[in-house]
């Protein structure tokens, strides 16, 4: 019923870049975007007639696909990033009121609201909690679950250590050694049972036997 990649790296390790590899399928070295504060550039460099690059997005809505996309990151947000390109709806409400937030990575923004911005912003105002990004997409699910739908569901619970799920020990699975350790992998255990539950809602409504699922990080 589907695949899994024991093995598998990633493009880069800069959030916005490494996406938009994957919305684009060309190497952030390609396309010149590099890092997150940087933007998804609209055509690649090269002499004489520049090609323009197209996201999944673009391609999917001219093909008739409803096509939305859900980030709980700042650093991701559409209009700063570029990736919002080719999706008709694109729900980035994460960081209205935190300047700067979008030109920052989930790790930076960590260390930043740690050291600079202390008592005048918190990590809650640049990562979304999952649950909450999944529940955006529902509501907008149950308008479109009877057409052709293309969804970038972009979550960021592992990556956000204000959030401390309780998960037994010995449910953990490889995880790194240490307290941090521990404590991430608590939040990806907790990601999973998210994810089975949107599974569920997802067959529930008759899409999973007409859905590809792909997971990715």
């Amino acid at each position: 019923k589907g695949i899994y990649f024991r093995q598998a790296s990633t493009t880069s390790t800069a959030e916005g870049p490494a996406n938009g590899a994957i919305l684009v399928g060309r190497h952030p070295l390609a396309t010149g975007y590099l890092g997150t504060a940087q933007r998804l550039p609209v055509s690649l460099k090269g002499a004489g007639a520049r090609p323009q690059l197209q996201t999944l997005g673009d391609v999917l809505s001219r093909e008739g696909f409803e096509t939305a996309a859900f980030v709980s990151s700042a650093a991701l947000a559409g209009e700063a990033s570029g990736l919002s390109r080719g999706f008709k709806g694109f729900d980035d409400d994460v960081s209205a009121g935190t300047r700067g937030a979008s030109q920052l990575g989930i790790m930076q923004l960590a260390s930043w609201l740690r050291f600079w911005a202390r008592g005048t912003a918190d990590l809650a105002d640049v990562l979304r909690p999952s649950v909450d990004t999944i529940e955006h997409f529902e509501k907008w699910l149950s308008y479109h679950y009877r057409e052709n739908i293309f969804v970038w569901l972009q979550l960021s619970d592992p990556s956000n250590p204000t959030l401390q799920p309780k998960v037994e020990d010995s449910d953990l699975d490889n995880a790194i050694s240490g307290a941090a350790g521990r404590s991430n992998g608590a939040r990806v255990m907790a990601l999973v049972e998210h994810l089975v539950v949107l599974k569920m809602r997802l067959d529930s409504r008759g899409l999973m036997n007409r859905t590809v699922v792909a997971i990715a990080g």
